[in-house]
């Protein structure tokens, strides 16, 4: 079986680190890619095609809705599964631009405790 290629991108590598253990812990996916700003978050999906990605919102370098727009202009039906790490500092509008964007392949926004969420996101993107 292969596994599900992920991609994760934020800028503090605790949360890096602990959502890429998690994810690796895992037998049916797999960590390819880290990033720490918006630009090598982009070139990673661009290369590395994956078929989840785990992102901060707000990045140096763009936001999750630039990233989104570039990825999808790039990719079109290779589009990976955005799943967005949210802060306070993430907006309704923000969200529903995302969404207006890429629909469904908008999963969730990822909050604290992160690990709960990613485990719960990765089961049902496995189902």
């Amino acid at each position: 079986m292969e596994k599900i290629r992920v991609v994760i991108s934020h800028n503090d590598e605790n949360i890096t680190n602990d959502i890429a253990d998690t994810i690796n812990q895992l037998e049916y996916a797999e960590v390819v890619g880290i990033a720490t700003n918006g630009e090598q978050t982009y070139q990673q999906i661009v290369d590395l095609k994956p078929q989840v990605v785990f992102s901060k919102y707000y990045e140096e370098g763009m936001n999750g809705l630039e990233l989104i727009k570039l990825s999808k202009e790039q990719l079109k039906d290779e589009m990976p599964t955005f799943n967005i790490i949210a802060d306070n500092s993430i907006t309704d509008g923000d969200v529903i631009k995302m969404y207006q964007e890429i629909g469904n392949k908008l999963s969730a926004l990822v909050t604290d405790p992160v690990i709960d969420d990613v485990v719960n996101i990765m089961k049902k993107y496995q189902q």
